[in-house]
C-alpha cells in the first residue's frame, strides 16, 4: 500500500468508474504495451495534471485542453491518449466529475508520481485530506475532491483518477 503526503492508499471505485476503464481500450492491447518504467507513470501523471487537475473545478476548457495534450476524441464523447489513457466527464446534480484512468504494471509508483505532479503543479491549493477515502482536495471555494483509486481488470492494473466539483459540468472548448 502506498503512502503520499500522510494519506494511505486505498482501492476505491464505484462502478461508472469502473464502466470507464473496462471499455477504455481492450485488455490485451493495453497489456501487450504496458512498461512499468518511471517514465510511463511520470508521462500518465503529467497528463492527469494537464487536463482535469489544472481545470478544477468547472473543467471547462477540458476538451481543447486534452486535444492540445494529445488525446483523440471517440465517438462516444470520451477522450482517448494511445494507447489507453482514457478521459470523461460526468455530470450529476451533485456536480461535475473529472475521470482519468490508466494503465500500470506498478500501481502504487503510480500513485505517487500522480501525487507528485499534482504537488509540483498545483502547490499550496493542493491540500491533503483526512478522509482516507478521499487523496486531497483543490481549492476551497470550492473544493474539488481527488480521488485516486486502483483496480483490477482482467488481470490488469488500472489506476482512476476522480477529480469532483459540486460546481456543474462548463463544456465549452
Amino acid at each position: 500500500m502506498a503512502t503520499f503526503p500522510n494519506i494511505s492508499f486505498k482501492p476505491v471505485l464505484s462502478g461508472l468508474v469502473l464502466y470507464f476503464a473496462v471499455i477504455a481500450f481492450p485488455a490485451e492491447t493495453a497489456a501487450k504495451q504496458q512498461p512499468a518504467s518511471n517514465a510511463w507513470q511520470q508521462e500518465r501523471a503529467a497528463l492527469v495534471v494537464q487536463t482535469c487537475a489544472t481545470l478544477a473545478p468547472s473543467f471547462g476548457t477540458l476538451e481543447a485542453q486534452a486535444l492540445r495534450v494529445g488525446f483523440k476524441k471517440l465517438p462516444d464523447n470520451r477522450l482517448l491518449h494511445e494507447p489507453e489513457i482514457v478521459l470523461s466527464t460526468n455530470s450529476s446534480p451533485n456536480g461535475c466529475t473529472c475521470l482519468i484512468s490508466f494503465g500500470t504494471d506498478v500501481p502504487d509508483k503510480a500513485v505517487v508520481a500522480v501525487g507528485h505532479a499534482m504537488t509540483n503543479a498545483l502547490g499550496n491549493r493542493l491540500k491533503t485530506h483526512p478522509n482516507k477515502r478521499i487523496f486531497a482536495t483543490i481549492g476551497s471555494n470550492p473544493a474539488t475532491r481527488v480521488v485516486v483509486s486502483h483496480k483490477k481488470i482482467e488481470g490488469l492494473d488500472w489506476i482512476i483518477v476522480s477529480f469532483q466539483s459540486p460546481l456543474s459540468c462548463q463544456h465549452s472548448n
